[in-house]
């Protein structure tokens, strides 16, 4: 009677053994499940964002453009103001006339400066000396040297080698004609630069 109960007990032992590994090994080869969520963007969500996207590029490209023409003017505006100083500096260190004229035809728009006449007394026969040039004609922006209302500028200054100044004014602008500036030559030599409000010169 011992005998058969202590057999029926080592069964059921080794039953529960054989579950509890069992249980073991489940528990063991399980693998975490992460909750992903799978959810992606509707198609009118997506086209609500191309929109916006459309929206924000028709308004900034413009402006930047425009932004990006103005900036090329104001950098013409200030090298021709540099040049037109830089004449004048030498026609009082070396004691003689300089001339600067500009040339303003279809092919050629160019701010030049001559260090003499040819002797003659007179700048505009071709017997002059060209001693440099600022061209534009390859310079970004569509540089125009043109006065508001559509009149082209073709000044001739002549700057004296005491200072002072046959006077004049360049204008100088692009070809959308989104802004007019103006580098003005005084009598006394004074070189002032100036903007078109639409109605005046600022």
């Amino acid at each position: 009677m011992t005998t058969l109960a202590t057999h029926k007990a080592c069964r059921l032992t080794d039953s529960h053994l054989q579950q509890g590994a069992a249980g073991m090994d489940n528990s063991l080869t399980k693998q975490p499940q992460t909750q992903w969520s799978e959810t992606g963007f509707s198609l009118i969500e997506t086209v609500v964002v191309i929109a916006i996207v459309g929206i924000c590029s028709a308004i900034a490209i413009p402006f930047f453009l425009n932004w990006r023409q103005n900036y090329q003017l104001q950098v013409t505006v200030k090298e021709v103001y540099s040049s037109i100083q830089k004449a004048r500096m030498k026609a009082i260190k070396n004691n003689e006339d300089w001339a600067v004229k500009i040339t303003n035809t279809a092919g050629q728009k160019s701010c030049d400066f001559y260090s003499s006449d040819g002797g003659d007394g007179t700048w505009n026969d071709g017997n002059e000396t060209m001693t440099f040039s600022v061209d534009f004609s390859t310079k970004p922006g569509d540089i125009i040297f043109e006065e508001p209302g559509g009149s082209a500028s073709t000044a001739l200054m002549v700057f004296r080698a005491d200072g002072t100044c046959l006077p004049g004014n360049i204008y100088i602008s692009n070809a959308k004609n989104s802004r007019f500036y103006r580098v003005q030559l005084s009598p006394a030599g004074g070189i002032t630069m100036h903007i078109w409000s639409g109605a005046t010169w600022q």
